[in-house]
């Protein structure tokens, strides 16, 4: 900054051209190090947790830094890069933190490295996406979607063929013994992609990654490092340099509010986002909140964003100096930051609400528990049916909102003068596609609450309460996932709607209004609900059934809990098994066969232990216990299959079991199992109902039902859907 031309008295450098030329030369050596040092064996071995903590953080740290450019008062692409700035962090300087502190073998710090590693990989596509943007240098979803489109195809066919063709060149190359013509050949390749990309309208730096990283990839990348580490710390010290040159100190006072509040958006909002990112991935939670104190500091992706929207002219001046003065603050507290973490997370820990930190220790075990293969597969079986509703009605929540951008570039083009105000378009149309997607939100947001209902059960699955707090875990545990996906589908929207959104005044009124008028049809929409569900049903109702051997799979659930001494053996029962609708008593199985029948899984109910009055039903999951010799004799009386009824016969093998939501004006509400006459009305059978963490197997006549109640129903497929319409607003 002292030799540059921005500083008086008078410069000792003048051509600018010639400093942007070398800080562009700095970046290429910069990204193609990167590269280097990431190959797709290390991500491979990094695991699927912190990739998804680095791009949810990432994520969620460009929408706040949008969120907090128009706080400042700025564009809406100026706002857009500042997010892209503060989304990554720098893993050299992460990594010479950690060394210096000697912390480079802690879990947090072994944790926070694979988040930099995943990191690398955002920051080179936010460099890539926003180069696209900075080409176009417009907003419209159109243009965006074509430039996002050739960046990907771009990255693919470099992937692609960079990795059939390079290694075997660089092996090729590496047989002549030359050191020289070895660092030429891959600079070479450096150089060439990176001027590609250029061509093609996108940065060098992304060409100089996608390079580094295919090179990495040859069997001599050791070798070629070492000798290529002294022309890299060179020319990163020049590009170091040549940002310094083209700072100009004028700038830095006119813009210290915003260098300082960017510097706190990073040290505050990337400790806090990715501390969120890594405890939501399993990481426990201190480990996740000390890994979250070290992402803080920004460095050299944030120039080289900033610069890119400088060159291509789509961004203010100012920002330029704002990512070196924000990254140099964020640089300077990394240090006492990882120093101090400890004492800041102890604080935490003897501050935050006991809830809370029991909600942290639960979160932490359920993601364990989650990774068992067994659980992982026990748990999907049940929530794949509303997960697969939730794919559908958010992709028709899409599809009308994309449809919607392009209505508001269509009418605007079109009728380009205004009658009342700028934003009427804006307006009208957001509130028309909000209300066209009210009941495919209500659909999404009732499923949800079944996903919440079972991941909380996954969680906690027992009923033991925190001896020390008089509070219930699963229904916390649901509240807290519904209050993520609350805000998720928040973002969503926004995201959608980005480029037709209303004011933020006129938008909380057309939320407000869409509010009431969903309360008002909130018993009309769920009936639609209720009908659109079944049609869905009926369009896939032809796809195959999963494997019957899927069934069986919370047997291990019971296997956790008692750890017998004995042989033991799962099967479903099958849908026309002479066993369907007979009692557990009736079949005399341990009097014929020397089995028992030990355990139950029902449609998420476990039953551990059943009496001897418990019906069996087709495709419950039952947990055998005996000798060997017993258990077959116990299957093959249990797989026996009754003789095909007549075709106006009743069959137990067209018997479903399904679970149904009480909903809020439910007439079943306030009224007991025999009042509700479901039975009557539907035909369908109550056999089960949970309430909360309390669950009730054949519920007596005399319990009285109430909101939020989930329903196990047995009955033919028309009846359980004439029940399920009963259960949310009635016949």
């Amino acid at each position: 900054m002292i030799i540059g031309p921005h500083t008086p008295p008078f410069p000792l450098v003048k051509d600018a051209h010639n400093i942007e030329t070398l800080a562009n030369l700095g970046i290429v050596f910069l990204m193609f190090s990167v590269g280097l040092e990431f190959n797709f064996r290390k991500l491979r071995a990094v695991g699927l947790a912190p990739g998804v903590a680095a791009f949810l953080g990432g994520l969620l740290m460009i929408w706040i830094g949008y969120a907090a450019g128009r706080f400042f008062g700025w564009g809406r692409m100026d706002s857009l890069f500042l997010g892209a700035m503060v989304s990554v962090s720098s893993s050299t300087i992460i990594i010479k933190t950690f060394q210096g502190l000697g912390k480079l073998s802690e879990p947090y710090a072994q944790l926070a490295l694979a988040v930099t590693l995943v990191e690398d990989i955002v920051a080179v596509v936010v460099i890539a996406a926003v180069s696209g943007i900075a080409m176009t240098g417009s907003l419209e979803f159109t243009q965006l979607a074509g430039s996002l489109t050739r960046m990907v195809v771009f990255i693919v066919a470099a992937v692609l063929f960079g990795t059939l063709l390079v290694p075997r060149l660089i092996r090729y190359v590496t047989k002549f013994h030359d050191d020289e013509v070895l660092v030429v050949t891959a600079l070479g390749f450096c150089f060439g992609l990176a001027l590609l990309a250029v061509k093609l309208g996108y940065s060098a730096a992304l060409g100089a990654f996608l390079m580094g990283a295919i090179v990495a990839e040859s069997r001599n990348i050791e070798r070629l490092q070492a000798m290529i580490a002294p022309i890299r710390d060179m020319f990163v010290a020049v590009f170091f340099v040549a940002v310094g040159m083209l700072l100009d100190p004028r700038l830095i006072g006119q813009y210290a509010a915003p260098a300082i509040g960017v510097a706190v958006l990073a040290i505050a909002g990337r400790s806090l986002i990715t501390s969120f990112a890594n405890f939501s991935t399993g990481a426990p939670g201190r480990t996740a909140l000390l890994a979250g104190l070290a992402l803080t500091p920004l460095g050299e992706f944030s120039f080289i964003i900033a610069q890119v929207g400088e060159q291509q002219g789509v961004t203010g001046k100012f920002l330029f100096p704002v990512a070196i003065c924000a990254s140099a603050i964020t640089t300077l507290t990394a240090p006492y930051l990882v120093r101090g973490s400890d004492r800041l997370v102890g604080s935490f820990e003897r501050l935050a609400p006991r809830p809370l930190t029991t909600f942290l220790e639960l979160y932490s075990r359920w993601v364990g528990r989650l990774r068992s293969p067994s659980r992982a597969g026990s748990l999907w079986r049940f929530v794949r049916k509303p997960m697969f509703l939730i794919v559908i009605e958010g992709a028709v929540i899409t599809a009308l909102f994309v449809m919607a951008a392009f209505a508001v570039g269509l009418v605007k083009r079109q009728f380009p003068n205004r009658v009342l105000f700028d934003a009427e378009v804006e307006v009208c149309v957001w509130l028309a596609v909000l209300l066209l997607t009210l009941p495919a939100f209500l659909a999404l947001w009732r499923n949800l609450e079944v996903v919440a209902l079972l991941l909380a059960e996954s969680a906690v699955p027992s009923l033991t309460k925190i001896a020390t707090l008089n509070f219930n875990p699963q229904r916390l545990l649901k509240n807290v996932f519904l209050l993520i996906a609350a805000v998720l589908l928040g973002l969503w929207v926004i995201a959608l709607s980005s480029s037709f959104l209303p004011p933020w005044p006129l938008l909380i009124v057309l939320a407000a209004i869409a509010v009431l008028i969903a309360r008002r049809q909130w018993h009309s929409m769920v009936l639609l609900h209720s009908r659109v569900e079944g049609a869905v049903r009926e369009v896939f109702a032809e796809l195959p059934p999963a494997k019957p051997t899927q069934q069986a799979e919370v047997a291990s659930l019971i296997r956790e809990k008692y750890a017998w001494d004995f042989e033991m053996a799962e099967m479903v029962l099958p849908k026309e098994s002479v066993a369907a609708g007979r009692t557990i008593r009736d079949l005399q199985l341990r009097t014929r066969t020397g089995a028992s029948i030990v355990g139950i899984e029902r449609q998420g109910f476990h039953i551990v232990n059943p009496n001897p009055g418990v019906p069996l039903f087709p495709g419950d999951g039952l947990l055998l216990v005996g000798e060997p010799s017993q258990i077959e004799r116990a299957k093959v009386i249990l797989s026996e299959t009754a003789p095909k009824p007549s075709a106006g016969d009743r069959s137990f093998s067209t018997i479903e079991v399904e679970a149904a939501l009480v909903a809020e004006g439910s007439p079943l509400v306030g009224r007991t199992v025999f009042e509700s006459r479901i039975r009557e009305q539907t035909g369908a059978t109550i056999i089960g109902i949970q309430r909360g963490d309390q669950r009730v197997p054949n519920p007596g006549g005399d319990m009285q039902i109430q909101t939020g109640d989930l329903i196990l129903l047995l009955g033919s497929r028309q009846q359980l859907d004439a029940a399920k319409r009963l259960c949310a607003v009635g016949a």
